[in-house]
């Protein structure tokens, strides 16, 4: 299994593609029910993910810069905040 976000990011499972829009509040559901599916899988896999970046722009980064503020991490300058929902999910155990 594939799962693709939107042209951002892969993850290669097995042999099918699973679709996700880069959005927690309709991905979440999506991809739990996957790794679920996973989790009975009768032999041992890898789970690969390869993490690609996004388009930098002045507004996400003011974005980014906001929302640093408001949890306390540093306040980046020149790059963005990674979103990293998906992948703890991916690894949180079942």
């Amino acid at each position: 299994m594939v799962i693709v976000q939107e042209g951002h990011w892969l993850v290669n499972l097995v042999s099918e593609y699973l679709f996700l829009e880069k959005i927690w509040a309709k991905d979440e559901s999506t991809l739990k029910s996957c790794l679920q599916r996973l989790s009975d899988f009768p032999l041992p896999f890898w789970l690969a993910l390869f993490v690609e970046g996004t388009r930098f722009t002045q507004a996400k980064l003011l974005v980014a810069q906001e929302y640093a503020t408001s949890t306390g991490l540093p306040v980046p300058r020149n790059v963005l905040i990674p979103t990293t929902k998906n992948c703890w999910t991916s690894m949180a155990p079942k």
